[in-house]
């Protein structure tokens, strides 16, 4: 139930399992979580680690991107300043499929199985 009447019931987290964010944009979640609530909604935090809501995600958008061997994503970036986050994404997609496998192996080996499953 809201902390006010009109009020809303608003779930948040700020870290999903898979990527963990940087301290700013935690903090910028937080900040927000307590705005709303003293604007009177009740903020309720829930762990979407143990649901596997952003390992999930990742791996199929990974399959999405994949699915021409990342042909599409790789011409239509060409030309484009890639992200620091995604530059291990495009790298593996644009070499050929037994380096993948040998990086999928590589990465379950040290122990990141979620990074293996994506290669």
């Amino acid at each position: 139930m809201p902390a006010k009447p009109g009020g809303m019931v608003i779930g948040w987290f700020d870290d999903d399992g898979f990527a963990t964010p940087t301290a700013s944009c935690q903090r910028a979640v937080r900040e927000a979580r307590d705005a709303l609530t003293k604007q009177g909604h009740t903020l309720v935090e829930f762990d979407v680690k143990g649901m596997g809501v952003g390992v999930d995600s990742i791996e199929l958008f990974a399959m999405l991107i994949g699915a021409d061997e990342g042909e599409t994503l790789l011409k239509n970036i060409k030309n484009e300043a890639t992200d620091e986050i995604l530059k291990d994404l495009v790298f593996l997609i644009s070499v050929p499929k037994f380096v993948r496998r040998l990086v999928s192996w590589l990465y379950a080996f040290k122990g990141e199985p979620r990074i293996a499953r994506l290669a």
